[in-house]
């Protein structure tokens, strides 16, 4: 008897999509570690965008960089508080000293790599489950993106040992 082809290319898939989460994390992590408040955000931003176009090209789903850039923001709140974290915490290294500066390097590193984490799971799921960007509803998966969160961190905790906020 021969497996199903329908669940072979829908775990396929999903194999892919986790490499592709686990790249994107991996790389938001050395982002993180920027020391440019502005850049790092703005260079964050665009490596999440990669991630859902990403994932949109392997749940075959029609991509707009319009929506992506909406959903992010709405997913994350937005945006503002997170570069403001970022920025506020940079300069509290500055004027704390060079421990401080390593601490918070790490923090905002693993808070990059996180993030990037939960986006790539929400739409994991969503992709998984026949959405598309013009059906995500940023509100129902609030609560996922948060326990993605802390997922992320574990996860960082676990294959990068030493780096955690």
């Amino acid at each position: 008897m021969s497996a199903d082809p329908d669940a072979e290319e829908a775990a396929a898939r999903a194999s892919r999509a986790s490499t592709a989460v686990t790249q994107h994390m991996k790389l938001a992590l050395g982002i993180g570690l920027i020391p440019v408040p502005v850049l790092d955000f703005a260079a964050l931003a665009a490596l999440q965008f990669r991630l859902i176009r990403s994932l949109a090209r392997i749940y075959q789903v029609d991509f707009s960089a319009q929506l992506a850039k909406v959903a992010i923001a709405a997913l994350v709140g937005g945006g503002g508080p997170t570069a403001a974290s970022m920025g506020v915490r940079r300069l509290i290294g500055r004027l704390a000293g060079p421990a401080f500066i390593l601490a918070g390097a790490a923090s905002t590193a693993v808070f990059a790599g996180a993030s990037t984490f939960a986006i790539g799971r929400v739409f994991t799921l969503h992709f998984d489950s026949g959405g598309t960007l013009l059906s995500f509803d940023p509100e129902r998966v609030r609560d996922f993106y948060t326990k993605a969160l802390a997922e992320g961190r574990e996860e960082i905790a676990r294959s990068y040992a030493g780096v955690q906020p």
